[in-house]
């Protein structure tokens, strides 16, 4: 299961620096001890930046876009570990 969602600081500029978080739950397919079914819990949290646009109809043509996750698996027994993913894109558009 999984929800996000998108905060934009100004409805006429939604290209600009909007916020956007979201947060999943699952249960994962490899087991760690037997009838211990694992599952995780991640948070994120991301922004973009149009960085390039046509000039005469201002229609975005070069994005970035910047996340940071932090995701936590856990399992009966005791086991569990976490991490945290730092992820940056770069959309180009003829």
């Amino acid at each position: 299961m999984s929800f996000g969602g998108e905060w934009l600081r100004d409805v006429r500029t939604a290209d600009h620096l909007p916020l956007r978080f979201g947060v999943h739950y699952r249960t994962l397919p490899f087991p760690v001890t037997a009838g211990a079914q694992p599952h995780e819990l991640g948070l994120s949290l991301g922004t973009g930046l149009v960085v390039a646009r046509e000039v005469s109809t201002r229609v975005p043509t070069g994005l970035v876009n910047l996340t940071l996750e932090h995701a936590r698996r856990s399992a009966d027994g005791g086991y569990s570990e976490s991490a945290w993913m730092f992820a940056a894109g770069v959309t180009v558009r003829p």
